[in-house]
């Protein structure tokens, strides 16, 4: 065997090497997003808040292994003010807070940022309001939702709802 053959078997083992290596970080990378859309399980669920003004609603089910669907409407005095048809979704290998409400044209995807069995964190920066929305589980199982824009707080609005399914 010549040198040169030598040379070219070590680059192959090399390259095949590097592309094994390359597959399992991948793989390992399917498998933490997959996680991540799995610790979104403590959503599912019918959640209602009461404040003065009004009675906030929002329901998650599990579709599948890639997605949940929700909803959320607001009820002011017997009339329904506000509604909303939600998706959680993994894409590719992202997971998405998909809402469609009806002052946007279109759909509107936030990227889920952060999460543990606790808390979920979506963006979407480009979005005039929300920019965030946090979802928070209290040790009570009471669950903690807020939006806000661009500045930390700057138009914050929070909502605080109880399981009742």
């Amino acid at each position: 065997m010549s040198t040169a053959d030598t040379k070219l078997d070590r680059r192959s083992l090399l390259v095949v090497s590097l592309l094994v290596v390359l597959g399992l970080i991948s793989q390992g990378q399917k498998a933490q997003v997959k996680s991540d859309f799995e610790q979104l399980s403590w959503l599912v669920g019918t959640w209602r808040g009461e404040s003065e003004k009004a009675t906030s609603y929002e329901s998650w089910e599990r579709i599948g292994d890639r997605k949940m669907k929700g909803s959320g409407f607001r009820v002011v005095k017997g009339d329904t003010v506000f509604s909303e048809i939600l998706r959680l979704e993994l894409v590719g290998d992202k997971v998405f807070y998909i809402a469609d409400v009806e002052h946007n044209r279109r759909e509107v995807a936030f990227r889920l940022v952060k999460v543990n069995r606790s808390e979920a964190q979506f963006e979407n920066l480009l979005h005039d309001f929300p920019k965030r929305i946090v979802y928070l589980r209290k040790p009570s199982g009471d669950l903690h939702v807020y939006i806000e824009g661009e500045a930390r707080k700057e138009n914050r609005v929070d909502f605080h709802f109880k399981r009742v399914e």
